[in-house]
């Protein structure tokens, strides 16, 4: 059965219907304690908003709670897409869930396309709108409680541009960025095959084994260390990054064809 783009909105928009209440409370919640995070960065920082700090005015539009808030995204991104990607599979979970499944008049490839655009991809958009109703909820509870403060900014992407500090004409930040996005989306494609292997309690089963192969490579590191001398050792930094890099991408390409083929095994081996 081919790709049909029509048939593949109407299995998305399905999904949406059949899921809309735990999609909800999914979202809320994620809203919910992105809005908590960004208020308690408030309350810590309540003592800068109550008086003049006279160096974070030196950086227009810098709020004391950038750098705490810059921390909080980065590391929400990657438990948010992980989380969320887990659950790409999760009508595979019980026997009623798969025959649902099984019976869909679609292909393959439009079913794992529907449950990517709304489990990954969706969920990537929500994080981000969320984000920004959290921080916007902090920008006005704070205005309403120190409204003369100077120190009360509304955290946006050029404020964080600024504070960083950021050149895009580095080839040191293109380097740090092409690796971060890189590690970001090979994070994701990981629990995303995670889910295709283990359907039920697919994020605690796919954490657990990233847990256990990082510390298997740790010890085996050590024990080439001890074994092998690399004092005079002196690794191309260029290469390093070259390599780095397209362990990253294509690690990520690679996730997601064997997550879709994992997922066409299973829809086999449950027919027979």
């Amino acid at each position: 059965m081919e790709l049909n783009f029509g048939r593949l909105a109407t299995i998305i928009k399905k999904e949406f219907v059949e899921n809309r209440k735990t999609l909800l409370l999914r979202a809320l919640l994620l809203i919910g304690s992105m809005v908590i995070l960004s208020q308690i960065m408030g309350i810590l920082h309540s003592n800068v908003y109550n008086k003049e700090w006279e160096i974070l005015n030196l950086v227009e539009s810098r709020d004391p709670a950038l750098q705490p808030m810059l921390v909080i995204f980065i590391i929400g991104a990657f438990f948010v897409s992980a989380f969320s990607a887990s659950f790409l599979f999760e009508n595979m979970t019980s026997k009623t869930k798969r025959l649902s499944t099984l019976m869909l008049p679609a292909s393959n490839a439009e079913k794992f396309i529907a449950r990517f655009t709304i489990f990954v991809l969706g969920f990537f958009v929500l994080y981000f709108v969320s984000c920004a109703i959290a921080e916007f909820s902090r920008y006005i509870v704070l205005q309403s409680i120190y409204p003369d403060s100077p120190n009360v900014h509304l955290i946006t992407p050029s404020a964080i541009i600024a504070d960083l500090d950021i050149d895009f004409t580095s080839k040191d930040w293109l380097w740090a960025f092409t690796i971060f996005i890189g590690a970001f989306l090979f994070n994701q494609s990981l629990f995303g095959l995670g889910s295709a292997v283990w359907p039920k309690n697919s994020f605690i089963k796919t954490f657990g084994a990233i847990w256990a192969i990082s510390i298997t490579y740790q010890l085996l590191t050590s024990i080439l260390i001890q074994l092998f001398d690399f004092s005079d050792a002196h690794p191309n930094s260029n290469l390093l990054l070259w390599l780095l890099t397209g362990f990253l991408y294509i690690g990520t390409i690679f996730n997601w064809v064997l997550a879709y083929y994992r997922f066409k095994e299973s829809e086999i081996i449950q027919r027979m």
